[in-house]
């Protein structure tokens, strides 16, 4: 395994972040000065999964919390052009 594959192996396999409340997703999404729409497209998921995620009827798991916490690191602007790609 070349040292390309073992760090992509790694992105990939690890671990997830910690789950979120609907209120901590909330504030990560008003902070990205983003509604609810580009949000949603940022997590690469639909419009009433965030309207339940910020009503604490759901929660993001796998590549939609991942994508969130992202989005908290770097903002939506990064997150949305790796999902324009």
């Amino acid at each position: 395994m070349t040292h390309q594959e073992r760090r992509h192996f790694q992105q990939i396999c690890a671990p997830l972040p910690p789950l979120i409340t609907g209120g901590t997703i909330h504030r990560i999404r008003r902070r990205a000065s983003a509604d609810e729409i580009i949000f949603a497209r940022a997590c690469n998921t639909g419009l009433h999964h965030v309207r339940d995620w910020e009503q604490d009827r759901s929660h993001p798991r796998g590549p939609e919390l991942k994508l969130i916490h992202l989005t908290r690191k770097r903002g939506v602007d990064v997150v949305s052009r790796g999902a324009d790609r």
